[in-house]
This record gives structure tokens, C-alpha cells and sequence, in this order.
């Protein structure tokens, strides 16, 4: 698959959504200086992309990474949506070894085993 401006700029609009980011650096009618703080865009140069953060509504800049060729800059997005990925299944998982330990249960199954569900549904119903 040949990697696009358009596909590119289309993962970091996933990335901003997934991050509960603004989705636009600007808001409909907002002037030059009152750009979405947290908003994450990709930079365009002669030397490939740059991920970028806006850090303040003058448009003060953080640079997520260096610039790249396309095709490392969509291996670069792949690598931060899957981590975050990770990150929430972690959190998901965690979150059930809590309830399942107030209500009494003992985790019996390993953390990120499907059968937390049950053991999750078991300790709402003795809650």
C-alpha cells in the first residue's frame, strides 16, 4: 500500500479522537492566535513529516517525533495507537481485578484472561 498525505493525516485525526484531543487546530471563527491547545497535526517538509502538538492558542509547538519518510512516520502512528492500546487493555483488565476483589472473589484466572468477564459479572451480582 502506498502511503498518502491524505492516509497519513487521517491516522493522526484517529490518534487526536483516540487521545480525546481537538480534532481541528482551529475552532469555526477563531482567529489566528486561538489555536486547540492539545491539538496533534503533521508538519510537511521537504525532509518528510513531523508529529506535532499545539501547546498554547498562539501556536507554540512540541514535536512528537523527528521528521521521517511517510512510510516510517505511518509505522511511527501504528506503533502509538497499538501502545495506547495496550495501555487501555491494561487499564480495562486492572479495573476487574478491582471489582472483582471487592466483591469478594479471588482473581483465579490470569489478569488479561477472557474469563475476567465472568468473574466481573460475578461480582455484580453479589455487589
Amino acid at each position: 500500500m502506498r502511503v498518502t498525505n491524505n492516509w497519513l493525516k487521517s491516522r493522526v485525526q484517529t490518534l487526536n479522537m483516540i487521545l480525546e484531543r481537538p480534532t481541528c487546530i482551529f475552532n469555526p471563527g477563531a482567529s489566528a492566535s486561538e489555536q486547540n491547545d492539545g491539538h496533534l497535526y503533521l508538519e510537511k517538509a521537504n525532509g518528510g513529516y513531523k508529529l506535532v502538538e499545539i501547546i498554547s492558542a498562539g501556536g507554540s509547538e512540541r514535536n512528537w517525533s523527528t521528521r521521517m519518510p511517510a512510510g516510517n512516520m505511518d509505522l511511527y502512528l501504528d506503533g502509538l495507537i497499538h501502545g495506547i492500546s495496550l495501555r487501555n487493555g491494561h487499564i480495562e483488565a486492572e479495573l476487574i481485578k478491582i471489582r472483582v476483589v471487592e466483591a469478594g472473589l479471588t482473581p483465579d484466572v490470569a489478569l488479561y484472561s477472557g474469563n475476567n468477564v465472568a468473574l466481573l459479572q460475578a461480582a455484580q451480582v453479589n455487589a
